[in-house]
């Protein structure tokens, strides 16, 4: 491939060997995928190897291809960023490509003019962002997922007091905070009527490494409430141990629960007699 050397690097001057060597080592030779273009028709007019290995084309093949056909932009736009590159009125692009194989990847282009020997080009360098990409979507997905689910989901600080470190929307209409910013300012024993409690929660955790449970807490207006949380122990790269949980608010079902057992309780032990009726008014 060394040897393949595009038209504009043939000569016999004392100092082609020289420039021949330099343009080896800077483009050639280079780890990241680079291209050479022509701005006037897109042609590609070099190719190193780095590039011919991602986009799956030999060199010889890539001669024979313009950016366009590359580039999944209509044509018309793939020329007016070439001759945006040329003027050097922005040298920093974010592409799809499409490689010989038919994949798609997202690319950043890094793009400027380089005189060669009387020769105007664009020396692009391909830098493929497919997979931070999709790492980053993938983050943003599980990002709405947390804000928008209804039930609480928090983490915060193994130990008695447990600060908040993180909360969802949902957590903080629970526990009665305006907003996630207030609730982050409070710790996890705020909520409980009592410190020991907390700590003895902390220390349950820490030993089984999950719990599931109902727990009964007072919210930032000092309403009391029941909720169910399922907590688990978590152990960071930094070595630092933390608590995820989620939690529900269970108060509504817990007052039907004693309505239901104080409805019961009357009717089984009431000395008088105790018909039910429909809405037709037949017994049941």
């Amino acid at each position: 491939m060394e040897q393949d050397l595009p038209e504009f690097l043939k000569g016999d001057e004392p100092c082609c060997a020289d420039i021949i060597e330099f343009y080896l080592e800077m483009f050639r030779r280079n780890t990241a995928p680079k291209l050479l273009i022509d701005p006037e028709d897109g042609v590609i007019v070099d190719a190193n190897a780095a590039a011919c290995q991602f986009y799956g084309y030999s060199l010889s093949e890539f001669r024979k291809l313009t950016v366009a056909d590359l580039n999944l932009l209509p044509a018309e736009e793939v020329r007016a960023e070439m001759r945006r590159a040329r003027k050097e009125e922005r040298r920093y692009f974010e592409f799809q490509h499409r490689l010989a194989s038919g994949e798609v990847r997202f690319v950043q282009v890094y793009s400027g003019p380089i005189l060669i020997r009387g020769r105007h080009l664009l020396h692009s360098i391909i830098h493929d962002y497919t997979e931070p990409l999709k790492h980053r979507q993938t983050l943003e997905e599980y990002k709405h997922i947390f804000e928008q689910l209804p039930v609480g989901v928090y983490r915060n600080e193994a130990g008695r007091e447990g600060k908040f470190l993180e909360v969802n929307p949902a957590m903080a209409r629970i526990l009665g905070a305006e907003s996630v910013d207030e609730l982050l300012k409070h710790e996890a024993s705020d909520f409980y009527d009592g410190k020991q409690e907390r700590a003895a929660f902390s220390e349950e955790l820490q030993q089984k490494g999950i719990i599931r449970r109902e727990i009964q807490l007072r919210t930032l207006r000092g309403d009391h409430i029941w909720a169910l949380v399922t907590a688990s122990k978590y152990l960071l790269d930094n070595g630092k141990t933390v608590f995820n949980g989620v939690l529900e608010d269970i108060t509504a079902q817990k007052i039907a629960e004693r309505d239901l057992r104080q409805a019961v309780t009357v009717f089984e032990n009431t000395q008088e007699g105790i018909v039910i009726t429909d809405a037709n008014v037949r017994i049941q």
